[in-house]
């Protein structure tokens, strides 16, 4: 019985084996492409060290804020508004979409003594979703985040690994595809994985000839003439709002990943057809700073601009980020 026993076990580890081999190789996964694409950290985390970023701390107990901003996951952790408070000695209370309506908002923001300069910000690709129809809301009270201050850690996991037989499944036939069958382009799991130009941008990871972006950036190409201008003009309706109010207002664009390598992309046959946000709110009138031109400029100097598992900029993007609206914020005095 108990040479079946030891039969047994060692027949399992000899099965299991590669399996096994395979979870050590491809890394625990903690970036959002690559989780959702299903794809390795082996293959796409990124390997340069990241420059420091003091956070400093927003919510309640911040009571005088001398700016607002109201933004998504680009500002849900607080970096680039920082690096302004930072730079500028001000003090800045960050807000999410997901807790707050547009509406109530931007009147708290109106009515709030102590802030003269309400920003709200958008990643590219929810610009008309987020703005093309302004409903209105119950009145209630507007939620801050909660953000402590400190040194942000950036700390790549090592436990626990991914053991999802199917997820896993699906990360190996993905891999198999761009490593053993050298699969150029694949979208799936709403992840897009395309090769790019050698030497046109500047990433850390062991595929560094592959961009990993969201496939709901490509959902702008659809997007109508007329949605973009209704869009425009309720962002342009908001900034004569709080004009009227007293304040100073700037809107911020965080560029798609997408459109921050678009020209670094290979076989792109559908990249005229991108909107120009920037161009169609400075028209309007909107005071919105052109972050789009400066990360397309600086993909290919800054390493990991924005990260290679992750839609979201780097430690380093989000220092530009704020440099750059600080410098606006300076300028539009």
């Amino acid at each position: 019985m108990r040479n079946y026993l030891l039969h047994f076990i060692a027949s399992v580890l000899i099965i299991l084996s590669p399996f096994l081999m395979f979870v050590w190789w491809a890394e625990p996964t903690y970036g959002d492409l690559t989780r959702v694409g299903k794809w390795t950290e082996h293959d796409f985390a990124p390997h340069a060290p990241h420059p420091h970023l003091q956070v400093e701390a927003s919510g309640r107990a911040l009571v005088k804020a001398d700016m607002m901003v109201l933004g998504d996951s680009f500002a849900a952790a607080n970096l680039w508004q920082s690096v302004i408070a930072h730079d500028t000695g001000k003090a800045i209370k960050s807000f999410h979409y997901e807790q707050n309506c547009i509406a109530n908002w931007i009147g708290a923001a109106i009515s709030d003594p102590a802030s003269n300069i309400v920003i709200l910000e958008t990643v590219e690709r929810s610009f008309v979703a987020r703005f093309r129809l302004l409903t209105s809301c119950s009145p209630s009270k507007i939620t801050p985040l909660e953000v402590r201050a400190g040194t942000k850690e950036d700390i790549r996991p090592t436990w626990p690994p991914t053991m999802s037989l199917p997820y896993l499944t699906a990360m190996l036939r993905n891999t198999a595809a761009l490593d053993v069958f050298h699969e150029k382009y694949s979208k799936r799991s709403l992840v897009v994985n395309t090769p790019i130009r050698a030497g046109c941008a500047q990433f850390s990871n062991r595929r560094n000839d592959q961009l990993l972006y969201y496939a709901d950036d490509d959902l702008k190409r659809q997007w109508s003439a007329k949605e973009i201008r209704d869009a425009v003009a309720n962002v342009a309706t908001i900034q004569k709002e709080v004009e009227q109010g007293g304040k100073k207002f700037v809107f911020v664009v965080a560029p798609d990943k997408s459109t921050a390598y678009q020209h670094c992309i290979l076989f792109d046959a559908h990249a005229r057809n991108i909107p120009n946000i920037h161009e169609s709110l400075i028209n309007a009138g909107v005071h919105t700073p052109d972050l789009q031109s400066i990360f397309v400029a600086r993909v290919n100097t800054i390493i990991d601009l924005y990260e290679p598992n992750n839609t979201h900029w780097s430690d380093a993007g989000f220092i530009l980020a704020g440099e750059e609206i600080g410098h606006y914020l300076l300028k539009e005095k």
